[in-house]
């Protein structure tokens, strides 16, 4: 059997760490062996031995493979989904698309569900919003007096 390339394994853990951050998810072995133009067989041998080396964690499923890198930081950081723009001005209707996810550090979160739009329009200028800012929103059901909010009334 031939060595195995230090300088690949090193290649393939930073497409996957690439990957992951711009994609929100892990690579699968086909996406890894197009980017790195090496057949699936040899990806699939190299994960193996990375994985055996302690180099990346395998979760199982296309997509569970980590660095051990991503499994540090993931444990320190929530991935919330960036669902669009929200108009800060003139209102526009609601359209949850997911474009991409920005990791946040969790102890800048408190407890419950978040999400992440981007800000169009200036008429939020004077607290602090501007246009092109993404805004990290918490899903509630009610409100407090002086709350800043982004509230869908009647779908």
């Amino acid at each position: 059997m031939r060595t195995m390339s230090l300088d690949l394994m090193e290649r393939i853990s930073k497409f996957i760490e690439n990957y992951y951050s711009i994609n929100g998810r892990s690579p699968s072995i086909r996406e890894i062996a197009d980017a790195l133009q090496i057949s699936v067989g040899c990806v699939a041998k190299y994960l193996a031995e990375m994985e055996n080396r302690k180099l990346l964690i395998n979760n199982g499923g296309s997509r569970g493979i980590m660095t051990i890198k991503m499994s540090k930081t993931n444990s320190q950081v929530s991935n919330l989904p960036v669902v669009g723009s929200i108009a800060c001005g003139s209102p526009l209707l609601a359209e949850e698309n997911i474009e991409c996810y920005l990791p946040i550090p969790k102890e800048f979160l408190g407890n419950g569900e978040y999400f992440i739009l981007q800000a169009n329009g200036d008429s939020m200028i004077n607290a602090g919003i501007n246009d092109g800012d993404y805004v990290i929103i918490r899903k509630q059901e009610t409100a407090e007096v002086g709350q800043i909010i982004v509230a869908l009334i009647d779908n």
